[in-house]
């Protein structure tokens, strides 16, 4: 598959994020609609190629992704964002993306959530996709916590 060598350079990349103790590795995970879902730490990674890696997922990847990450000092702005919303950019590099909202900063010590999930056509399946990761996030703060 074309997407596995741009993984693989990323995985071999040296992984900066924490994991609190062994059972942080990369596994599969079954979801609630009885799909394996493949979730990866991939540590530090720069928007640009974490990008590339998302894109490609989506094109190839033949099983739902979530990519767990952080990445190095980015501000990016969305598609309904404005430039001049950015008071003090001093040398973080600014990046415009398709995506929706507005400026984010994205950087060390930021863990971001790539899900990469066929959620079909279905009315309000988008809604209930971020309302299902929502819960899942804070089980595994819950998780962390204790």
């Amino acid at each position: 598959m074309q997407w596995l060598p741009s993984y693989s350079r990323i995985r071999r990349s040296p992984s900066t994020m924490a994991k609190p103790s062994s059972h942080w590795q990369d596994e599969a995970c079954m979801s609630s609609s009885g799909k394996v879902v493949e979730l990866r730490f991939l540590g530090k990674v720069g928007y640009g190629e974490a990008l590339d890696l998302q894109r490609s997922l989506v094109e190839h990847a033949t099983a739902p992704y979530v990519l767990l990450l952080e990445h190095t000092s980015v501000i990016t702005i969305g598609r309904r964002g404005d430039a001049a919303n950015i008071l003090d950019a001093q040398d973080v590099p600014i990046v415009e993306t398709d995506r929706g909202g507005d400026v984010t900063w994205h950087g060390p010590g930021q863990v971001v959530c790539y899900p990469i999930v066929d959620l079909g056509d279905a009315p309000g399946a988008a809604k209930a996709h971020v309302c299902t990761l929502e819960n899942a996030l804070a089980a595994v703060v819950r998780r962390v916590a204790d």
